[in-house]
């Protein structure tokens, strides 16, 4: 690290990693070097929402079933029945339209919607999607669950009372009802497979998002608007057909609608229009998911030639996608073609909403969807879920669950059989495996004593978002009987105070000749397979007497508020009995500042995230407002020392951007804290300039799906030159001194403030600049998070 003290202090433009306006892009993880690329915008995505997904999501969803088969549905179904037929349809179609909605606005689809559904759950995924089995016990367990399904919905027939509509039926009843008397036999089942078709194509959109301007937008709303246009047009024709025509009219002329026209021929038009945009909406998005399976050389040799594009269109997919078409037609029956379609668009639209609920509990951050009118499906899904789950064990373990379990160890198998999950699926989880879409923060929290460090702790949990949650304390001293005696029982009490504060991490306790070798240890150690921590998080070095704050500090969910009380209190009062006392006197520190500085070298060097926390003592949640907000100060100072510019985006700003999301999803901080971004720009005069560093940071942070207000900072080259080279100190040093007064001033009813921490000296002799800079950064200011990045964190696409 070049020496601070004779470098010159750089350009204010320096300090920010914001790029200029020519030069942005999007972040891809597709960067051999980790560092986002940029991507030259694709000029054939030209189709706006309406000409590339409301159009094409509406004939798709018209077609031959409007013009040739609604009289059937009709005639065969009665008006009651077809209206309560496309609900049902209608609401399959809606949940699905949602799911899509959310992954679509989770980032670019590059090349169609079912191609991104396998990257997503990956092509393992097929395994399971085959045949049902035959055979005797087989065909008694399906005729077994439909009566026990027959059996609870006829149990509830006697209460359900006759409806209205006799004066409508008196009108004309013969189209009221149900009629199932053609020639050859139907059921309601049959007649609901040949409507189900008239109202799927609603991936036409999703399908060619490789060529919309914003599929993001376009997607979701065109998807959405064109659902419910054509449900009103279906609804309306199904009543005015039922109103007008008479049943033999419908029962046996598929063509009803042009015999009852003022002008026939425009319905044959609009019938050979309507089915041709259909077919080939549906031969162009089919015949890109085929190339896009050939690309990725899922089936090997089979699908190799198809992957082949001519002027940028697959036409060999196309041309294979034809002929098995043609090859469907040969059966010469439209309602067994449409009872065919209906159930693959049920195989799909069932896929869809799997891989959006999967996304949604695998609780990754890079999944933070734009599209909020999914949550409420989630929700339902995640609540089915944990009913399904105790019903599937038992009635008796449902009731069992909700209340306190015994102390008493019983040696029950249940321990066991977690144990033997856990270990297959460990096993299942590599690390060579790993993928950016998925990444999440695997933090290991070094701690020196839980007493004065509680706020910090349960910050950490905030932030881990479902990831790997490790607290980490090394005892000094030699391996020996009684080392390993106090180390036992310190970690029953760790244990004790991990239970009672319902944080959701793991407790490593090692014993090493010095902190810094025990440190080593739990970076190279902790962790099991590919579960491993990936930021280090460390207090603030100092020697200033810790405060007790675990008393103070506890803010849990009351889940069971019955069971607060003495009991609680006295489990408190034990595990506080049972920690180590505060030091108390400054003399007492083992820690020491070479270590210290050691320790996150070390980490750098094991390409862990490094985050350095301070004036967390501050941190009470019982006493936080409900207005307040969550700062990111997210400024190159990692290139202060360096005179280097790493990037327009490097690794320490998208950590800074991503660790703030994340605790702003967390619903405690979601409900009390607004988010913002604070960019310092230097004021000279350019209002313009001001304005295209506004306009890109926002872009980035829509691109990146992260839901905070954009705030400039001005400051002027006079107040620069002012503070430059104040009280002798270095230039960089002046710079971390300019940045905390700006906090002070703009953030001082911020909750929490995220920043960039210096780089970490290369050299022992740094050591103390080193710690002069990150104290000069952030004193006197409320909680600050000093991060520093060693890896791709973010993903804009699936």
């Amino acid at each position: 690290m070049a020496s601070l003290a004779g470098s010159s202090r750089p350009a204010m433009g320096r300090y920010s990693l914001l790029p200029s306006a020519s030069s942005w892009a999007s972040v891809s993880e597709e960067a051999e070097s980790g560092f986002p690329v940029v991507q030259e915008p694709d000029q054939r995505k030209k189709l706006s929402t309406f000409f590339g997904v409301v159009v094409p999501v509406t004939l798709s969803m018209f077609s031959v079933i409007l013009f040739l088969r609604l009289g059937f549905v009709v005639g065969q179904a009665g008006l009651v029945l077809s209206i309560g037929m496309f609900v049902i349809a209608y609401f399959v179609v809606g949940i699905t339209v949602l799911s899509i909605s959310a992954i679509a606005t989770n980032g670019p689809v590059k090349e169609g919607f079912v191609e991104a559904l396998l990257n997503i759950f990956g092509p393992s995924s097929l395994n399971p999607l085959s045949f049902l089995r035959e055979g005797p016990w087989y065909y008694f367990a399906y005729a077994s669950i439909v009566l026990l399904v027959s059996f609870i919905i006829m149990g509830h027939v006697g209460n359900i009372k006759p409806g209205v509509g006799n004066e409508v039926r008196h009108v004309h009843k013969y189209s009221f009802s149900k009629d199932y008397t053609t020639k050859q036999h139907q059921t309601a089942l049959t007649v609901f497979a040949v409507l189900f078709n008239g109202v799927t194509g609603i991936m036409a959109g999703a399908n060619i998002s490789g060529d919309l301007k914003r599929p993001g937008y376009a997607i979701p709303f065109g998807t959405l608007g064109a659902s419910v246009f054509t449900f009103i047009v279906y609804i309306v024709l199904v009543i005015f057909t039922s109103a007008t025509c008479p049943r033999p009219l419908l029962r046996n002329n598929y063509n009803y609608i042009q015999r009852i026209n003022k002008v026939p021929w425009l319905i044959t038009v609009g019938a050979f229009a309507a089915t041709l945009s259909a077919a080939l909406s549906c031969l162009i998005g089919a015949s890109r998911i085929l190339q896009a399976l050939a690309k990725d050389d899922l089936l090997g040799v089979v699908l190799r030639p198809f992957s082949k594009i001519t002027r940028g269109e697959p036409l060999r997919a196309v041309l294979i996608s034809w002929f098995f078409v043609q090859i469907v037609l040969l059966i010469g029956n439209l309602n067994k073609v449409a009872v065919l379609v209906s159930m693959f668009f049920l195989l799909s639209y069932g896929v869809t909403n799997m891989a959006c609920f999967a996304l949604k509990v695998a609780s990754a951050p890079n999944f933070s969807s734009s599209w909020r009118c999914i949550m409420f499906p989630d929700h339902v899904h995640d609540k089915l879920q944990i009913c399904c789950a105790c019903c599937g064990r038992d009635d008796h373990f449902v009731c069992g669950d909700l209340s306190s379990h015994a102390p008493t160890p019983w040696g029950d198998v249940s321990q066991a059989l977690i144990y033997h999950q856990v270990r297959k699926y460990l096993l299942r989880l590599d690390l060579r495996k790993e993928h950016v879409k998925f990444w999440r923060p695997q933090v290991l929290l070094l701690v020196s004593n839980p007493l004065s460090s509680y706020p910090l702790i349960d910050f950490v949990n905030d932030i881990k978002k479902g990831g790997l949650y490790i607290l980490g304390h090394v005892q000094e001293g030699e391996i020996d009987a009684q080392s390993m005696m106090r180390q036992k029982r310190d970690l029953t009490t760790w244990l004790n105070f991990v239970d009672c504060t319902e944080i959701k991490a793991f407790v490593e306790l090692t014993v090493a000749s010095t902190l810094r070798t025990g440190a080593q240890s739990l970076l190279m150690a902790s962790g099991l397979g590919g579960m491993k921590p990936n930021t280090l998080v460390l207090g603030f070095f100092d020697h200033e007497l810790p405060m007790e704050s675990f008393s103070r500090g506890i803010f849990r969910k009351q889940r069971f508020p019955c069971m607060r009380g003495q009991r609680k209190d006295e489990i408190y009062r034990s595990v506080q009995s049972q920690l180590p006392p505060l030091r108390t006197h400054p003399g007492h520190q083992t820690m020491t500042l070479k270590d210290y500085v050691g320790i996150i070298k070390d980490a750098v060097l094991m390409k862990k995230n490094v985050c350095i926390a301070r004036n967390f003592a501050q941190l009470d949640k019982n006493t936080l407002g409900k207005e307040g907000y969550i700062d990111v100060w997210p400024m190159n100072t990692t290139i202060v020392g360096e005179g280097l510019v790493l990037g327009p985006y490097d690794f320490t700003f998208l950590l800074i951007l991503q660790l703030s999301c994340v605790l702003h999803m967390v619903p405690f901080w979601e409900s009390r804290s607004k988010l913002r971004v604070m960019q310092i720009v230097e004021t000279d005069g350019d209002d313009d300039n001001h304005q295209v560093q506004h306009g890109t940071l926002t872009r980035l942070l829509k691109e990146l799906r992260i839901p905070a207000e954009v705030r400039m900072i001005h400051v002027t080259r006079e107040v620069l030159s002012q503070t430059r080279n104040a009280d002798g100190l270095a230039p960089a040093t002046n710079w971390y001194r300019t940045v905390n007064q700006l906090i002070k001033v703009h953030s001082a009813d911020a909750f929490v403030v995220f920043t960039g921490l210096p780089h970490p000296p290369n050299e022992e002799n740094m050591a103390q600049q080193f710690i002069q800079d990150i104290t000069v950064l952030s004193d006197n200011l409320p909680p600050v998070m000093m991060v520093y990045g060693k890896s791709t964190v973010v993903s804009t696409s699936l």
